[in-house]
């Protein structure tokens, strides 16, 4: 059975208008699809921080992805699947390029990044997940979190939804340390599944407008009807967003 991808992406800046530090990276024709969330240093240090993050993964699965006798630079895992390993290592390659550019900045110039990437290899998909970023999958109605975002608010207040960009410090990112362990999770998809791939400035009502949950399963192209409440009201932090429909 094939299956289609269709994707929607959004970037929305806080109140106030502060400089953007999320990026989104939709490579169709290959099954690849992130968000990255830039934190720490100055100016457009977290910018740049998400693009290498989101360049650095696309560039490795490009390179590797569909070459099944590939010799993975990195390491093997034997609990996950080929296309599992492959964006494994793509997140471990985005770490250590990340490390490498902040070898070379001054203290005040180093950053990292959150980052949350989907691999669709057929029916599998692969969801690699660092820090706050959030993953999010709607069917038959019911919404299920298929990555949980490393924050202090979560380690302090776990299952509980938070909004508080005060509280959503990431507690792991891309760039920050070279033993980074990517929490990586593979699901096989369906026709009708709403996947989410967020920042980490999702408030409910985002999720709500995004996914609602009694929203019944289409099998056909479904993009939520109306956004204009994701850009009402005060925005306390950037979201950006990747929405897929499957059909």
């Amino acid at each position: 059975m094939t299956l289609k991808i269709d994707a929607l992406s959004m970037t929305l800046g806080p109140s106030g208008g502060s400089s953007r530090e999320s990026e989104v990276l939709i490579h169709a024709e290959r099954g690849i699809f992130g968000v990255a969330d830039g934190f720490g240093g100055g100016g457009e240090s977290g910018s740049k921080a998400a693009k290498t993050s989101l360049s650095a993964v696309s560039e490795f699965l490009v390179r590797e992805a569909g070459d099944r006798d590939a010799t993975l630079p990195f390491v093997l895992k034997r609990t996950f699947s080929f296309a599992g390993n492959i964006l494994f290592n793509s997140l471990v390659h985005a770490n250590r390029k990340l490390i490498q550019v902040n070898r070379s900045a001054p203290v005040s110039q180093k950053a990292g990044a959150s980052l949350v990437v989907g691999y669709f290899d057929g029916p599998l998909m692969v969801i690699g997940g660092v820090g706050s970023t959030e993953a999010w999958l709607l069917r038959d109605g019911v919404r299920t979190p298929l990555i949980l975002p490393r924050t202090l608010s979560r380690m302090l207040s776990p299952g509980v939804h938070h909004t508080d960009p005060f509280n959503q410090i990431p507690l792991v990112g891309i760039g920050l340390f070279e033993d980074l362990e990517p929490d990586v999770h593979e699901y096989r998809i369906r026709k009708g599944d709403r996947i989410l791939f967020s920042s980490s400035g999702l408030s409910q009502m985002d999720l709500d407008t995004l996914l609602p949950p009694d929203h019944l399963p289409n099998i056909g192209v479904a993009f939520p009807n109306d956004l204009s409440a994701l850009q009402s009201g005060d925005r306390r932090d950037e979201l950006a967003f990747v929405f897929l429909c499957v059909s």
